[in-house]
């Protein structure tokens, strides 16, 4: 008796996390057959600063591919679209001219970046701008904690450049 019931729980238990992975993994399909993306409209920009001097990390994990440790990487959803492994001065304005791939409706820009050792005890920001016919659509700001590096995800909606028009006309 004990046997089945707990063949039974786990049954139960396997079945339900079974069930709710495949109900998780179904609910992040963002696009499928009938589904139409639209690229966005514009000429975009995209406007880097750092308040810090970014350089490689020097305990990055060193292999065969990877010679060269990347100091700042930015991402576009899944594609990578900028990639430093030199230093960048601070305060100096990394831009990426033009910024292919974004869509109408959400998008999302990934970015990693490493500051130097010697400023372990600081925190430190960068400030992330979209910019679209040199008018700026979203901008933000990322922080990080003493001694580590600057990693966030800034989410932005764009819309077409009619109602972009029409929001600053009213």
């Amino acid at each position: 008796m004990r046997i089945a019931l707990a063949v039974l729980i786990w049954l139960v238990f396997v079945g339900g996390l079974g069930l709710y992975t495949h109900h998780r993994d179904a609910t992040v399909l963002v696009s499928g057959p009938g589904v139409e993306i639209q690229a966005a409209e514009g000429n975009y920009a995209l406007e880097i600063t750092t308040t810090f001097t970014v350089e490689p990390d020097p305990f990055a994990l060193q292999t065969d591919e990877l010679r060269e440790q990347p100091a700042l990487v930015v991402r576009l959803g899944e594609r990578e679209i900028l990639k430093r492994t030199d230093r960048v001065e601070a305060v100096t304005p990394i831009r990426l001219e033009p910024l292919l791939g974004l869509v109408e409706g959400t998008n999302e820009i990934y970015l990693e970046a490493s500051p130097p050792l010697e400023q372990a005890d600081n925190s430190q920001a960068v400030r992330v701008q979209i910019l679209r016919n040199g008018q700026s659509v979203a901008e933000q700001t990322f922080w990080s904690a003493p001694g580590g590096k600057v990693a966030d995800t800034m989410r932005f909606e764009l819309g077409t450049i009619r109602e972009a028009e029409e929001d600053h006309g009213s």
